[in-house]
């Protein structure tokens, strides 16, 4: 399996998330873009001229600058723009997600939940890149342990 398979799977199933409300899958979706857009503007800021990031600067203070207007500036000054957004765009998804994934493993292990082997095969299938594999486990969580209070209710 590769990472770019991981392009085909929604963040929500991935998450066994699909029993929330829609209130708290769009704050799961902002909480997880926000996060995105901090780890995308790190990875090019070092790639910018002093200049173009004043100018960055300047269309971010624009209440009416829209993302195209954004993603076209990263484009006109980073060569190979296309390529990095891609490759860090599937880098963050799977580091967001295993370290989701991590934390229920270690939350699960200290209450004795049942769902807590399911994590684990989780982890493991998600460091491959195996992401059907994570899908049906995560799949299996919803069945077998929703909608009971979800795991996550042991996350801080």
């Amino acid at each position: 399996m590769a990472l770019t398979d991981l392009t085909k799977y929604d963040l929500l199933d991935l998450l066994a998330a699909n029993f929330y409300p829609d209130e708290k899958k769009e704050e799961i979706v902002s909480s997880y873009m926000k996060a995105f857009a901090d780890y995308l503007s790190d990875r090019v800021a070092d790639r910018l001229k002093e200049e173009d990031g004043e100018k960055l600067a300047e269309l971010l203070r624009d209440p009416y600058v829209t993302p195209e207007v954004i993603e076209n500036f990263y484009k006109g000054r980073i060569p190979e723009y296309d390529i990095l957004l891609l490759g860090g765009t599937l880098l963050f998804k799977k580091t967001f997600l295993l370290d989701f994934y991590k934390e229920m493993l270690k939350k699960t292990k200290e209450v004795e939940d049942a769902s807590n082997v399911l994590w684990s095969d989780m982890v493991t299938a998600a460091e491959k890149d195996e992401w059907g594999t994570v899908l049906d486990y995560a799949k299996q969580i919803e069945e077998k342990f929703l909608p009971s209070p979800h795991p996550s209710k042991y996350l801080d």
